[in-house]
């Protein structure tokens, strides 16, 4: 690691690094990024500054609407909120650049661990919520799947401790509040705590990605004599 952070530093990767996030966090524009933790009975959603700071978040719950048959009626109470949301940034700040992460409902499929039927009926949803952000805010959305954004930022249960059902979305809430106080919301139940905390990592990690892909993008020359140096420095190590 100590060698890597070495050659990152001599490549200047790490100026670059701090001049991409320093223009991140002081735009032409603001910046709003939206974070969704979408499911057919309950979604979170938090929205962050060009600070990567919490603007507002919330929870909208869709417990009435029947997932076999309304799922067009649960996508159009997500799609008003979005727009509620959207109103209210204008309302304070009539020039702003959107940035949307949408979580993603599946990365693989494992035959038996899922339900065929569910499956479909979060796809549709999903595919409804992101046509209604690229309406909304103009901007495609990101598809985010929870478990690379919570690898992002290293969240795992730790050692020793059971892994129950909703351990990880407890080790998630933990992240959430104690990155954004404000995100403590004893008011609303346990499972719609977790959607919003879910929201806020995809939301964070929808900021950071911007962040990296910014850099990639820019340190393009540097790159290329990066990973030759770096090459050659591992082949000695391995010899």
């Amino acid at each position: 690691m100590k060698l890597i952070q070495k050659l990152l530093e001599k490549h200047g990767i790490e100026q670059v690094v701090r001049s991409v996030v320093q223009a991140r966090r002081s735009p032409p524009e603001p910046i709003r990024v939206l974070g969704l933790d979408i499911n057919t009975n309950s979604t979170g959603f938090v929205v962050l500054n060009e600070l990567g700071g919490i603007e507002s978040s919330g929870h909208i719950c869709t417990k009435h609407l029947q997932s076999d048959g309304q799922i067009l009626d649960i996508g159009v109470e997500i799609a008003a909120r979005m727009s509620q949301v959207h109103n209210h940034e204008l309302s304070t700040t009539p020039l702003v650049a959107w940035e949307v992460g949408i979580e993603d409902f599946l990365r693989t499929f494992s035959p038996g661990q899922f339900k065929t039927k569910g499956l479909f009926q979060l796809a549709q949803l999903n595919g409804l919520v992101s046509y209604c952000a690229l309406t909304t805010f103009g901007v495609a959305p990101i598809h985010v799947h929870p478990t690379a954004a919570r690898h992002f930022f290293a969240l795992k249960v730790p050692p020793g401790v059971p892994k129950k059902k909703d351990e990880i979305k407890r080790v998630v809430l933990a992240h959430a509040i104690a990155s954004e106080p404000a995100l403590y919301l004893p008011h609303m139940t346990i499972p719609a705590q977790f959607d919003v905390a879910d929201a806020y990592v995809v939301a964070s990690y929808t900021y950071w990605r911007r962040v990296v892909d910014t850099v990639i993008a820019t340190s393009h020359p540097l790159q290329s004599a990066l990973w030759p140096d770096m090459e050659k420095q591992l082949a000695r190590q391995i010899a």
